[in-house]
């Protein structure tokens, strides 16, 4: 799930960088431990930025550490 943290901050820099509304989604997997999930960011509503997480395995979840709970990133820039 790390890769898709990556992969989601550079979908953010794209998204925020141009003018137009976009939405893009990434996904990423662990095979062998049957995980999947996705990563969906979405500029429709001026000014707001939605970012929508999907579990998208077709397994059960055994393991609460193996749900996607949470996307961590950083804008890169000092609002104040």
């Amino acid at each position: 799930m790390r890769k898709l943290t990556a992969l989601s901050v550079a979908a953010l820099a794209i998204v925020m960088a141009g003018p137009a509304t976009a939405s893009i989604t990434f996904t990423g997997t662990n095979v062998p431990l049957g995980l999947a999930a996705s990563a969906t960011f979405n500029d429709s509503v001026a000014g707001f930025l939605t970012v929508t997480l999907t579990n998208t395995s077709a397994a059960d979840v055994n393991d609460p550490a193996d749900v996607l709970t949470a996307l961590f990133f950083s804008l890169g820039t000092n609002p104040h």
